[in-house]
């Protein structure tokens, strides 16, 4: 189970899916442009350090490493109070 982000914009990816698609840790990191927020066996969870514009890019850049929009990754956004957070876990 992994922190999610919504302040902002989170995107969340697969690790399976990396596995997949024949991409390494270390290009996701580049195109993400940074670390995680947080991540466990099976998933990375990224922000919330970017807006709309920026979440935009990235994902192009996960759709240029080959991984899949929904089924490989996804991005959250939603407006919540302050005081809530969110978890996100890989089920099956």
């Amino acid at each position: 189970m992994i922190r999610v982000t919504c302040l902002g914009h989170g995107i969340v990816v697969r690790k399976s899916a990396l596995v997949l698609r024949g991409v390494a840790r270390e290009q996701l990191m580049l195109a993400m442009d940074g670390q995680p927020l947080d991540e466990d066996d099976q998933l990375y969870s990224f922000g919330p350090h970017f807006d709309g514009q920026a979440c935009d890019v990235l994902i192009s850049r996960l759709k240029t490493l080959g991984l899949v929009h929904v089924e490989d990754f996804f991005e959250l956004q939603w407006d919540h109070p302050d005081w809530l957070t969110f978890t996100a876990t890989e089920v099956g």
